[in-house]
């Protein structure tokens, strides 16, 4: 390995000793060698310190970073990146498996286009023994990413690989947010460079009951809304001047949160994203029916999607937005029936 590798691969840990051996082996077992693998342990109590401690005698890659005391996964992730040397950086979860050619895949797309600032994959959902259970797709397409990561984070955050010179922009980890950092960070990414989503699934992403998105899902909609509001603000400031700011705030709820809604703001919501879309559309080749479609049918998935997720939610307001959609009727079933069906898969 050359004194500066190619890659930093940061990972935080807390506690993970169920998991932390197989997440840092698929590393060590990548087909692309020449990276470091910073790993900050957040004051762990458990036997995640020995786990490190025997890695990184065996490997001279790994550099472990231990946390005086417990400063939460923003805070831990930002000492990773300001530690990194590498021309690019790659995240990794210490509960996830990347598979062996990850690294090299992600690394060929940077070499063959230099405008991507961002790359991530599709990701294979694994339950806390190692089953595989579904497959994790993002949009790849440059036109649906710009739409798709206004609403949602662009990436699996596990997944992402950067690079390191969009740091020199200030760019770091927003320490204010707990939940949600990833969404923020990508969001601000995009104004430097365009974002990819290889789907090839190159990332095994585990779920489980200590994930953030179970333990802290109040939160984690809290701060997702914030910045779904600042990101339909940034990207479509006439139409917010226009029509005002407080339709932005009831968008980024009417998706992200739990807290209830009147039949007015739902009405809102919908109105104003079909608004936003049609602007939207009007940015794009007439004839590329392919892309305005899927746009299309993920503007419908979020609104099917928000409006279940609410039970306040009234069968006056479900025809109401019936109607509003009613040119998508077809699509509109369609994303219902899927919504629901894994939700069924959900539970079984």
């Amino acid at each position: 390995m050359a004194d500066t590798p190619t890659i930093s691969v940061v990972m935080s840990i807390y506690n993970e000793e169920k998991y932390v051996a197989s997440a840092i082996q698929s590393i060590l077992d990548q087909t692309f060698r020449d990276f470091e693998f910073i790993i900050i342990d957040d004051c762990s109590s458990d036997a995640t310190p020995f786990i490190l401690a025997a890695f990184a005698q065996s490997d001279a890659r790994i550099r472990i970073i231990h946390n005086d005391y417990n400063l939460g996964l923003t805070r831990s992730l930002n000492i990773g990146l300001d530690c990194a040397q590498g021309e690019f950086i790659a995240r990794m979860d210490a509960d996830d498996i990347s598979l062996p050619m990850r690294l090299e895949k992600q690394l060929s797309v940077f070499s063959e286009q230099p405008n991507i600032v961002l790359c991530g994959t599709a990701t294979v959902h694994i339950d806390e023994a190692g089953r595989r259970k579904s497959l994790g797709k993002w949009p790849d397409d440059l036109r649906i990413i710009k739409w798709y990561s206004v609403f949602r984070p662009a990436l699996a955050h596990p997944s992402a690989m950067f690079r390191r010179e969009v740091l020199n922009q200030g760019l770091r980890y927003d320490e204010t947010l707990k939940t949600a950092q990833d969404y923020d960070l990508f969001s601000r990414m995009q104004l430097y460079g365009d974002v990819t989503v290889l789907n090839s699934p190159l990332l095994l992403y585990r779920s489980h009951a200590n994930n953030i998105s179970n333990k802290k899902s109040s939160e984690q909609g809290k701060s997702a809304a914030r910045i779904c509001h600042d990101n339909l603000r940034r990207t479509f400031p006439a139409f917010f001047s226009k029509h005002g700011s407080q339709a932005s705030v009831i968008i980024a709820d009417f998706i992200h949160r739990e807290t209830p809604l009147s039949s007015t703001e739902i009405a809102t919501a919908v109105e104003t994203i079909c608004g936003l879309e049609t602007d939207y559309l009007q940015t794009l080749t007439p004839h590329d029916k392919l892309t305005m479609q899927a746009i299309q049918r993920l503007t419908v998935r979020w609104m099917v999607q928000a409006v279940f997720q609410k039970r306040e939610v009234s069968l006056s307001i479900r025809l109401r937005l019936l109607y509003e959609l009613r040119h998508r009727l077809l699509r509109l079933m369609e994303e219902s029936l899927r919504y629901m069906s894994s939700k069924v898969k959900d539970r079984v």
